[in-house]
């Protein structure tokens, strides 16, 4: 059984706690301060390297001591003022107490350790700037008032947020619209404890001036149309969406999406390739960090010179349209249906005629693709990895494998079956996707050794 770290709350400390004043060497791979004292190591959550604390011991695990950040006593040269006024509550931006440059180095070195087994060569972390295009708001009645923001991953509360540092300065308006539909048509929220009410969230995509909203609730909502034109007052383009989610879950959407008033898509480009995008459409948070991303992407398959490219979990085809220019084939393959149809569209629309839309698992799928050896494959999966995707993989011998993963976790246990067949993990770039987190993307390069082919 793994263990799981306790959370803590120095404002409900228990009396009896040890206290501890501990000089923070390093980080772990969960970006949590960690000192080493008298053959013990402590591991303490918000403690930068450099920093001198005071901190409580909460429970302790063979010879690991978790604990409590209680206080800065002396704060590293590492530590900045965070410039949220939420951050102490909101939860949501758990490295903003670290400047830019040095949050880019710490990520770099992150990486640099965990891929060190492979001899791989780690770039420096990538930083593009850019806000974040998704937003997911969540809201709470507490004594009367209204809160609506963000969910705090420890006390499980929302954080009512008028601001956000980490979009752009639609968000204030986007939070006005919806607490005043919620006022004026009384609409009811969803208390989690006892199943009652009925708003539960709302989870709005911005890109190029223009918004989609999703609002979620138990069962239909009303004055719907109310919202829509409260929201059509501050943005110019602006769909509408509700989804009925009464599952006892704290995932936000389940099921399908529904339209309700206003555009149906946001249109918009990367890279020269047009595309669509729906309320649950998969796009990567960061356009600009993206679109940095696809553009290494797109030099590094090039250089390849492939006959065919292989792009696995490709979502609504932009990879697959930029592979389209480098190769004679792309075999694109999606397991969403709606994906993979809008896919279709995106190829059509862009006048690309040499890319296979397949929909389907990626393992299954590739067991009745035709073997064409030497090609190259740009994989993108969910953060459980590839899975037995990897076994399949192989199978076509590929001269390269590109693998963009969100979860290194699992980036590492899919490298190790792919050296142990013979590849090289050449290269890998983190890139900076959710700035202001511990959170970072990592595109790695994999060849096929010489003495292999």
């Amino acid at each position: 059984m793994k263990f799981q770290k306790p959370d803590f709350n120095p404002r409900i400390m228990p009396p009896k706690l040890k206290v501890l004043t501990l000089e923070v060497e390093k980080f772990d791979n969960n970006f949590a301060g960690v000192c080493y004292k008298n053959g013990r190591r402590y591991v303490i959550d918000g403690a930068i390297p450099g920093d001198v604390v005071k901190a409580a011991a909460v429970e302790s695990f063979n010879n690991i001591t978790y604990c409590g950040l209680l206080a800065v006593v002396k704060p590293s040269e590492k530590r900045v003022r965070p410039k949220c006024r939420y951050y102490d509550s909101c939860g949501g931006c758990d490295f903003m107490a670290v400047g830019l440059k040095d949050e880019l180095a710490f990520k770099t070195d992150y990486v640099r350790r965990r891929l060190f087994p492979f001899g791989t060569e780690v770039r420096d972390a990538v930083g593009e700037k850019g806000f974040r295009n998704k937003i997911t708001l969540a809201f709470e009645k507490t004594n009367g008032k209204l809160n609506v923001g963000f969910i705090d991953d420890k006390t499980k509360k929302v954080t009512d947020v008028s601001v956000c540092l980490m979009h752009e300065a639609v968000f204030s308006d986007l939070v006005k619209a919806l607490r005043f539909w919620i006022e004026d048509n009384d609409v009811s929220i969803y208390v989690p404890r006892f199943g009652t009410g009925t708003l539960r969230f709302a989870v709005a995509r911005y890109l190029d001036g223009q918004l989609l909203l999703t609002v979620v609730g138990t069962k239909s909502l009303p004055s719907t149309e109310d919202l829509y034109k409260k929201l059509k007052k501050r943005f110019s383009k602006v769909g509408l969406f509700e989804n009925v989610n009464a599952e006892k879950t704290n995932e936000a959407v389940v099921g399908d999406v529904k339209h309700l008033h206003g555009e149906k898509f946001i249109e918009s480009e990367m890279l020269g390739v047009k595309f669509r995008l729906g309320p649950d459409s998969f796009f990567q948070t960061n356009a600009a960090v993206c679109g940095k991303i696809y553009e290494d992407a797109l030099e590094i398959v090039k250089g390849k010179n492939p006959s065919v490219v292989y792009d696995m979990y490709s979502g609504i085809g932009i990879t697959s349209a930029l592979f389209s220019r480098v190769a004679k084939k792309v075999v694109s393959v999606e397991i969403v249906t709606k994906a993979a149809r809008a896919q279709k569209e995106l190829l059509s629309e862009n006048g690309i005629s040499n890319v296979e839309v397949i929909e389907g698992d990626t393992e299954e799928a590739l067991k009745n693709v035709a073997v064409e050896k030497g090609g190259v494959f740009f994989v993108d999966p969910p953060r459980r990895g590839l899975s037995g995707a990897t076994e399949e993989i192989l199978r076509f011998e590929p001269k390269a494998v590109l693998y963009l993963s969100c979860n290194l976790d699992t980036l590492v246990k899919d490298v190790e079956k792919f050296v142990a067949a013979g590849y090289k993990a050449v290269s890998a770039t983190p890139y900076n996707m959710f700035r202001a987190t511990t959170h970072v993307e990592i595109m790695m390069l994999l060849e096929k050794t010489e003495n292999d082919e």
